[in-house]
């Protein structure tokens, strides 16, 4: 089993995603950054985009950000705030 990470994503409209991982991708204003277990803390500003998370049992979810937002990393929890997003299925 790889190390996981806690995440919360939201929007305007309510909770994306709330649970672990053991990856994650999202779109920041110099490309896309990669988070993983113990990676090091970071405030930073996201683009519109595509977030992608992979579950601890394999599941990848997509979230498609269609307006600006935020990410929080701090001691294996990840915090991501969007302008406006949806999960694509």
């Amino acid at each position: 089993m790889s190390a996981t990470f806690s995440v919360s994503i939201a929007s305007r409209e309510g909770t994306l995603y709330e649970g672990s991982a053991t990856s994650l991708v999202a779109p920041g204003e110099i490309g896309y950054l990669g988070i993983l277990h113990s990676h090091a803390p970071i405030i930073t500003s996201l683009i519109p985009g595509k977030v992608t998370v992979r579950t601890d049992s394999g599941q990848t979810i997509l979230i498609k950000s269609s307006g600006d937002g935020f990410m929080d990393v701090l001691k294996d929890h990840v915090t991501i705030l969007l302008e406006s997003a949806e999960v694509v299925k």
